[in-house]
């Protein structure tokens, strides 16, 4: 067992193969490398506590029922599913139970807490936000989006970030450090390229745009490797990719710059974008005007109501303004 993957999964950071090996890790006999871990965490933070045989074989059947029921096929239901910083907080209980079961310390209860303690970066602004991070990484967050991490830990041995909304990455090369972002279900791979995702927290699909490089993405369910000019598209309703090709010439100056790309995106998530990233409301006199509709083009954020006009323009579509910040869209 990789203490890399180890460390990851305790962080919440894994993602689908990776949970199988601890989960087989775990059902082991030999734990010589989770022993030799846990302990070392412990003495960083002046405890020279060993791991003792019965905690540790109670935590053991717990982490295995737990991953087998997050492999389990999810029911479905009309209820969304919680979002992806859920994990996040599942990881805060389960490393929380790590220190009970091995240490009962409060010291290491402390440490437990401490260890998620991640960095967060939000563009809370209207334009792009450039963020340059040690090992050489460009990210261009969107605004509304966050990218979150271990700024302490980042580029050791691997570089993880957590995506919520949009950024363009352009990654720094390191064979040996991959750079892995994750999205809800989906986990993407890279050693060094250039990609764009779109993960909005209320959107039925996940798109990433390939521009240069090579990237891996995996769910739950399959594993797929995009080229240059390949665009995935994940379904999080049906848990199911699909690739097309698609035109990249361009597109890194269209990312960068702080322009609204649609990517054949429904109107209705155009309406929900336009309202985080320029601070307005969009209200819909009848939703029948919107439905089957999709947009794809590149539109500036400092004129609202001419990228309204625009984007409406293409399907026989008007806006009124209401008050200061709202906009009525009709025939």
């Amino acid at each position: 067992m990789n203490r890399e993957i180890l460390k990851s999964f305790f962080a919440g950071w894994s993602n689908h193969w990776e949970k199988k090996q601890v989960g087989e890790y775990f059902e082991s006999n030999d734990h010589r490398v989770f022993d030799e871990y846990a302990e070392e965490a412990a003495a960083e933070h002046g405890n020279n506590i060993k791991t003792e045989p019965a905690h540790r074989d109670a935590f053991f059947e717990a982490l295995t029922t737990r991953i087998a029921r997050e492999d389990a096929p999810a029911k479905k239901s009309r209820i969304r599913t919680l979002n992806p910083w859920a994990t996040v907080a599942a990881s805060f209980i389960l490393i929380a139970a790590t220190a009970w079961f091995f240490f009962r310390n409060e010291k290491l209860q402390s440490l437990a807490v401490a260890e998620t303690d991640f960095t967060r970066v939000t563009n809370n602004g209207h334009n792009i936000r450039l963020v340059q991070l040690v090992d050489g990484t460009h990210i261009w967050i969107t605004p509304g989006s966050e990218i979150i991490y271990d700024k302490k830990n980042y580029n050791d041995t691997a570089r993880l970030i957590r995506l919520k909304g949009e950024a363009y990455f352009n990654v720094a090369a390191a064979k040996l450090k991959p750079f892995r972002v994750t999205t809800g279900a989906l986990s993407t791979t890279v050693l060094g390229t250039a990609f764009n995702i779109e993960a909005y927290e209320n959107e039925q699909h996940v798109m990433i745009t390939l521009v240069k490089g090579a990237v891996s993405i995996s769910s739950p369910k399959e594993q797929r490797l995009l080229r240059p000019g390949q665009q995935l598209n994940y379904s999080n309703t049906k848990a199911a990719m699909d690739v097309q090709p698609i035109d990249v010439a361009g597109k890194e100056d269209m990312f960068t710059s702080g322009r609204l790309v649609f990517q054949n995106i429904p109107l209705h998530d155009v309406f929900n974008r336009l309202e985080r990233a320029c601070n307005i409301s969009i209200e819909v006199a009848d939703n029948s005007l919107i439905n089957n509709k999709r947009i794809s083009g590149a539109y500036r954020r400092n004129n609202v109501q001419e990228t309204l006009e625009r984007i409406l323009f293409i399907h026989g579509l008007h806006f009124k303004k209401k008050g200061g910040n709202v906009y009525v869209i009709s025939r």
